[in-house]
């Protein structure tokens, strides 16, 4: 079988050690979009420690199948993690995680000293 790749930023075909991610805050919580395409639920972690939120997992290659050659192979599979650290240390109870179509959509909710902390500064004009 003859494989061929076309240059990336992997080794070895291994998947990305750190899936892409969307970070946004608002006023009362994070929001943390990952992308996992090809990743089934089960296949995924989330954890908590300290004030790091830990995501990984695997992304488990598909049996080939006999009789094909495969002149282009750029899909990766493997283990993955990523660490995202906090301002704040939250509670457990303040995590959501849910995973649909490859994308998982996490929300952490900021503590109430956190949030009370933030506030609106005026801009103001000099005319």
């Amino acid at each position: 079988m003859i494989e061929r790749r076309l240059p990336t930023s992997e080794t070895n075909g291994s998947f990305l050690a750190m899936p892409s991610i969307d970070l946004a805050e608002t006023k009362d919580m994070i929001e943390i979009t990952v992308e996992l395409p090809g990743v089934v639920e089960k296949d995924i972690s989330v954890s908590l420690e300290g004030n790091r939120l830990i995501l990984s997992g695997e992304k488990k290659k598909e049996e080939e199948q006999k009789g094909k050659d495969y002149f282009v192979s750029e899909r990766s599979y493997g283990a993955f993690s990523r660490s995202i650290p906090l301002e704040f240390e939250p509670a457990s109870d303040a995590i959501d995680a849910r995973f649909e179509k490859g994308v998982l959509r996490i929300t952490v909710k900021k503590p109430a000293e956190i949030r009370s902390k933030s506030r609106e500064i005026p801009v103001k004009s000099n005319g």
